[in-house]
């Protein structure tokens, strides 16, 4: 076995304990909050919103701008034609900012 792999293995197997800490910690706070995600899906279901509704979507754009208006600069656009408004949330996560291709 080359160097190369030996490093490659060794990188493999000393991950995994970093990598099964970082999904324990993310099961746990989704767990903590099951509650509260299942509420937030059955408000977002419940909400009847037909694409050839402009006012339907427009009530479901809303909805939406508020509850991530807590955590990202939210701006609604006209949609135009038969159909509702669109909705842009930016977030802003912590950390260092990624340099290269944007989304946009």
């Amino acid at each position: 076995m080359g160097r190369i792999r030996r490093i490659s293995l060794m990188s493999r197997i000393d991950m995994r304990p970093a990598i099964i800490t970082a999904v324990d910690s993310i099961l746990s706070h989704v767990t903590a909050r099951q509650g509260e995600i299942v509420a937030l899906i059955r408000r977002m279901v419940e909400c009847e919103s037909p694409s050839d509704s402009p006012a339907a979507v427009d009530r479901f754009v809303e909805m939406v701008a508020d509850m991530v208006a807590p955590m990202a600069v939210v701006k609604t656009h006209s949609g135009g034609g038969r159909f509702g408004r669109h909705l842009t949330a930016e977030f802003h996560l912590p950390g260092k900012r990624r340099t290269g291709k944007s989304w946009r």
